[in-house]
């Protein structure tokens, strides 16, 4: 499928979840996930009944601070909230048996069918024929898992929050708005398993966040891009990790039109080079190499290292692998005058990425592809 096509078909997606002004019951798990969601139904045109139940969050005082947190919210719009008698208990009997599963797995799948199942029924007892949940904002949670959830209720409409920087918007208006931000999901058994997500909530400027939204950027502005930043690029490219610390990583930055043009013809995916303003071509020293089956491996990690530092200092970046097609880096080093110890192994077109078509957030995890132990 071309780009036009794909970008026409969201298109026709978010065409089909145009509300006309129909009523819509919105699960909210919290009030900063609520934030985000609610802006996006209300651009979709859907007037958001809102409803807390979630007997899944432990303890009671903490499903108490999350219900004050979403009354914030809903005063912002002037909104009401319905709430459900609380009854952790009946939660534990749902999951029984599914307590020690990891994260994102059948505990959380059958945690998700409990929540949506409660807010169909409260649907249908207020008469409405549409809901969908918040909970698909958080990058902790799998969007395509709950729509398989939710596809078996009536009315279920599957709205991916975490699109157009969902998550990254609902953690600036909880900070504008100083809600309180949880540190796990909800239950007991999630809190015991929260440690490495307590780091990526309390520090939205750690790395982990461009491990997330970065992508790879192919259409840039005029802008040029300052020599501090290229050199931060380069700095983080060389804390990579490398067999036997033989580092044999040495880069070349182009920025003449001249060059950029005779890179850009290198490949058939490397036209964009001709338009961005800096070209870095990724290169191996052989002279250094102590463990010479090794230096694809390091060189990769070096080069995911320079995306990463991009994505923070805001630019766009594509990786365009060179080796080892050999008449691909055959024209590199022909390009940039290499000897003949330095082999090419790729190119990464960096700049600052066109407006609306920067680094976001696309939700990749899919629990089908993790095993525990063996296959």
């Amino acid at each position: 499928m071309g780009r036009n096509a794909i970008l026409e078909k969201h298109h026709q997606d978010d065409e089909k979840l145009y509300g006309n002004g129909r009523d819509i019951l919105l699960h909210c798990c919290c009030g900063p996930c609520s934030t985000a969601s609610l802006e996006r139904l209300l651009e979709l045109d859907w007037k958001p009944v809102l409803f807390f139940g979630n007997n899944n969050i432990y303890p009671s005082n903490e499903n108490d601070k999350r219900y004050d947190e979403l009354l914030k919210v809903a005063r912002l719009h002037d909104l009401q909230v319905i709430r459900a008698p609380y009854d952790h208990a009946n939660w534990l009997e749902y999951i029984k048996g599914l307590e020690n599963c990891p994260e994102h797995g059948e505990r959380c799948i059958r945690c998700f069918e409990y929540n949506l199942r409660q807010a169909y029924e409260e649907a249908v007892l207020l008469g409405i024929s549409h809901f969908t949940t918040t909970l698909t904002v958080s990058r902790f949670k799998s969007s395509k898992a709950i729509f398989q959830v939710g596809e078996s209720f009536e009315g279920f409409t599957p709205i991916d929050f975490k699109k157009k920087d969902g998550f990254s918007r609902s953690v600036l208006l909880s900070k504008q708005m100083g809600l309180y931000r949880q540190q796990y999901c909800g239950c007991e058994f999630s809190d015991l398993t929260s440690t490495e997500n307590l780091n990526i909530l309390d520090k939205e400027d750690n790395s982990m966040q461009e491990i997330f939204n970065r992508r790879s950027i192919r259409d840039f502005s005029n802008r040029k891009v300052e020599r501090e930043k290229i050199n931060r690029l380069l700095e983080a490219a060389m804390q990579a990790p490398s067999a036997q610390d033989q580092r044999e990583w040495c880069f070349v930055v182009v920025d003449d039109p001249e060059k950029q043009t005779l890179l850009s013809r290198v490949s058939p995916y490397s036209r964009m080079i001709a338009k961005a303003p800096v070209t870095i071509a990724i290169l191996c020293d052989t002279s250094k190499l102590k463990s010479p089956d090794y230096w694809e491996q390091d060189l990769g990690a070096c080069t995911e290292n320079l995306l990463l530092e991009a994505t923070h200092q805001e630019l766009g970046a594509c990786w365009m692998g060179m080796a080892p097609m050999q008449d691909r880096m055959d024209s590199i080093s022909s390009i940039l005058g290499l000897p003949d110890f330095i082999k090419p192994f790729a190119l990464v077109a960096v700049g600052y990425p066109q407006e609306g078509k920067g680094n976001r957030f696309i939700d990749r995890f899919d629990r089908s592809l993790i095993h525990f132990n063996q296959w």
